[in-house]
């Protein structure tokens, strides 16, 4: 048996069941404190609660705020991100132009290059000849001269 329940017998009730009946006593004042307990437990919440809702009405201007300069950034960088678009098809265009340019540049080298490593040979004699010359007419000169 434990201490909620009783056993209730009277003389001669040996064969019959036992009865328990539950202890109402203790139940009641058990009811009555979580009752008491969950009442204090609704108020310290609902105090909570009111605090909260005080703490956003006063917050609101400052949300309002923030949602406002985030809308107006939003914007800028919608603005930004649409100049910084156009601007790249811009550098893409150049880019293109410039590759054209340096295929030009490059292929105009190449034909400079193919050129001067054509002359160079006829210079070189050319300048080994004007040297015999010097000395040809050094010596004639003097020859004449003396």
């Amino acid at each position: 048996m434990t201490d909620r329940q009783t056993d209730r017998r009277t003389p001669g009730d040996e064969q019959r069941p036992r009865i328990r009946i539950a202890s109402r006593g203790k139940n009641d004042n058990n009811k009555s404190a979580r009752f008491v307990c969950g009442t204090a437990t609704d108020l310290a919440v609902a105090t909570q609660v009111s605090a909260m809702q005080h703490e956003l009405e006063e917050l609101q201007p400052q949300l309002l705020k923030m949602a406002e300069e985030n809308v107006n950034m939003m914007q800028f960088i919608d603005s930004q991100s649409q100049e910084m678009e156009y601007n790249s098809e811009i550098v893409r265009a150049e880019e293109v132009v410039a590759k054209r340019q340096a295929a030009a540049a490059q292929a105009l080298k190449d034909e400079c290059e193919a050129e001067l490593a054509e002359a160079v040979p006829a210079l070189e004699a050319a300048i080994a000849a004007l040297n015999t010359l010097k000395v040809i007419v050094l010596s004639l000169s003097l020859y004449f001269h003396a």
